[in-house]
C-alpha cells in the first residue's frame, strides 16, 4: 500500500500515535538507554512550523507533552516529507543528513545513528500510525 505523507494538520495525531505504539512495542531497556543520552526530544517540522515534544523516562517509556520546560536535550530539525520517507525506508538517514535534509542539535549525528535503532520499530509503528490516523 502506498502511504501518503501526512498533512500538517495530521502531524500531531500521527506522531502521538507513533509514540503510543512504540510504548507498546519498543524494548524498555533500550528506551531507558536512549534516555541516558537525552531525556527530551523535539522534532521540528520546518515545513509545518510545528514542534513535537517527547520525554523519555528512566523506566523506558515515551511521554508525549505539549511543551517542554527549557530546551530539549535533542532536537531533530527536518521537514515532514524527509522523516516520512526515512520511516518508510525510501531514503537513507545518513544520506538525508549529508544532504542537509535532517539536522540534529544536542546530540551528534554519529550518536543518533547509534541510538535511532534503540528507539523501537519506528518504521513498522509509523506505517501503522499513518493507517490509524487515515481511517
Amino acid at each position: 500500500m502506498d502511504l501518503e505523507k501526512p498533512n500538517c494538520e495530521d502531524l500531531p495525531k500521527v506522531y502521538r500515535t507513533l509514540f503510543e505504539l512504540l510504548n507498546e512495542r519498543a524494548d524498555k531497556e533500550d528506551i531507558a538507554e536512549v534516555a541516558e543520552e537525552f531525556d527530551t526530544l523535539t522534532i521540528h517540522f520546518k515545513d509545518c512550523d510545528y514542534k513535537f515534544h517527547v520525554k523519555l523516562t528512566e523506566e523506558g517509556e515515551y511521554e508525549v507533552v505539549e511543551e517542554l520546560e527549557g530546551r530539549p536535550k535533542c532536537m531533530i530539525i527536518t521537514d515532514s516529507e524527509t522523516l516520512h520517507n526515512m520511516f518508510l525506508g525510501e531514503i537513507d538517514a545518513v544520506k538525508a543528513y549529508l544532504a542537509g535534509k535532517i539536522k540534529f542539535r544536542g546530540v551528534s549525528s554519529l550518536k543518533m545513528q547509534k541510538l535511532f535503532p534503540k528507539m523501537g520499530p519506528l518504521d513498522e509503528c509509523y506505517r501503522e500510525a499513518l493507517e490509524k490516523v487515515g481511517d
